[in-house]
């Protein structure tokens, strides 16, 4: 992890990594992951994981039910960086799930503005910067005679 390109951002860190019971009710029961399990799963620690759970991402971009290969679950959740890839959240103790979900679209929207007026203010620096080259020194515009 380099400071210089930012933290990695992987599911244990992230405030949607959650567990679902199922298989006791007729619909998984969604529970969240404490502070002491991801601090275990950071260290390849699963065995707080009961057999009747499996772990997934709350938003639906992966689940243990659903394809993934039980051996892969550590690289699932500590070592694939998710930056720009989903919708990585840090994780937020305390926080419930209906709450960090439309916090995370408010941020991903503000992100998104301001990503678009930087844009713009770079469009604008550049059109101003390049109509000040094609000005010549007698203060008149452009670069040929006109036919």
């Amino acid at each position: 992890m380099s400071r210089l390109w930012g933290w990695k951002q992987t599911c244990a860190d992230c405030h949607f990594l959650v567990r679902e019971a199922r298989g006791i009710q007729p619909q998984p029961i969604t529970l969240g992951v404490t502070v002491a399990e991801r601090a275990k799963a950071k260290r390849g620690d699963y065995s707080w994981l009961l057999d009747h759970y499996a772990l997934c991402c709350h938003r639906g971009v992966w689940d243990e039910g659903h394809g993934l290969d039980p051996g892969q679950r550590h690289t699932v959740v500590c070592r694939t960086n998710r930056r720009g890839k989903c919708f990585f959240w840090r994780f937020r103790p305390g926080m419930m799930l209906p709450a960090a979900v439309e916090l995370q679209k408010g941020e991903a929207e503000a992100a998104e503005k301001h990503r678009a007026r930087r844009l713009t203010s770079y469009g604008l620096l550049l059109a101003v910067s390049g109509g000040e080259k094609s000005r010549k020194s007698d203060g008149s515009v452009g670069g040929g005679r006109m036919r």
